[in-house]
């Protein structure tokens, strides 16, 4: 509808809901700002590009079992665990 408007509430309850389902991934970038990436629908990890803000998914099993052998050394169950190496990729180097 042209001229309607959508408030910022609505945008961020929305993302939110995004996020919760694991369909957007949100990360703080270098200002301190929310941003939000799009994610595959298995669970992954990322490399993150501090300059130009690129993402790529990554597996990595050995994090899997190291979450899992740190949480029950503590007495933890059902874990979860996010990872996100950050460094400079290639075309900003």
């Amino acid at each position: 509808m042209e001229g309607s408007r959508v408030g910022l509430s609505t945008i961020y309850r929305a993302l939110s809901d995004l996020v919760n389902d694991g369909d957007l991934d949100v990360f703080i970038d270098n200002d301190g700002e929310s941003r939000f990436r799009l994610c595959g629908s298995h669970h992954h990890h990322h490399l993150l590009c501090r300059k130009c803000g690129k993402s790529v998914e990554f597996q990595a099993p050995e994090a899997e079992a190291l979450a899992e052998r740190l949480g029950a050394s503590e007495g933890f169950s059902e874990m979860e665990h996010r990872l996100e190496i950050i460094g400079t990729c290639q075309e900003c180097v």
